[in-house]
């Protein structure tokens, strides 16, 4: 065994691959490596010592895929991006079965029970867009086949009344008369004898 000469460390000189290892592939067109890198972080965070190596694959054509050990956990293309507590869970019951995630569990037992009524049984409200809109009375109805026959322009719209000069609503009083001004303050005396610009 030789040193690694930048660390230090003792190592074999020979890459062995660490189980278990999880692959996220991301697309390099979509630019979605800044959430393939949270997504191993999440991992390597949560599983420090569970997981022996978290490996991002560039890829292309919008893949998204999570795998452990070439086992595909979780794929983007028919469930949409993965739900971080629900991924933890998959990995945990693959490489920690007996382990706690502790709030990742806590929200997903409490999801589980069922705290409400089935909303099958609970009728929907209308979906308003289902609801045919009242007629426009302005509207002209179409010929049978729209494109071939042109529409009639609508009537003119009456010419609306003239309109009135509105009164201030409150009255406004006219301005005071300004006071007077003050005579100005005499000069001060100067001495003939100073130099012009001096006092």
């Amino acid at each position: 065994m030789g040193k690694h000469p930048a660390r230090g460390r003792a190592y074999s000189g020979v890459v062995s691959e660490r189980t278990p290892r999880i692959e996220i592939e991301y697309c390099t067109q979509c630019r979605w490596l800044l959430r393939a890198a949270w997504l191993a972080q999440e991992l390597l965070t949560t599983f420090p010592r569970d997981l022996g190596e978290v490996a991002l694959v560039p890829g292309i054509g919008g893949v998204f895929e999570v795998r452990l050990d070439d086992e595909v956990l979780w794929t983007r293309k028919p469930d949409g991006f993965p739900d971080l507590p629900q991924l933890k869970r998959l990995v945990r019951d693959l490489v920690a079965p007996g382990r706690d995630l502790g709030h990742s569990d806590r929200a997903a037992s409490a999801s589980a029970a069922p705290a409400a009524p089935d909303a099958s049984a609970v009728p929907a409200a209308p979906d308003a867009s289902a609801v045919p809109a009242a007629p426009d009375a302005s509207a002209v109805p179409a010929a049978p086949d729209a494109s071939a026959v042109p529409a009639a322009p609508a009537a003119p719209a009456a010419p609306a009344a003239p309109v009135a000069p509105v009164a201030p609503a409150v009255a406004v009083a006219p301005a005071a008369p300004a006071a007077p001004a003050a005579p100005a303050a005499p000069a001060a005396p100067t001495d003939p004898a100073a130099p012009p610009g001096k006092s």
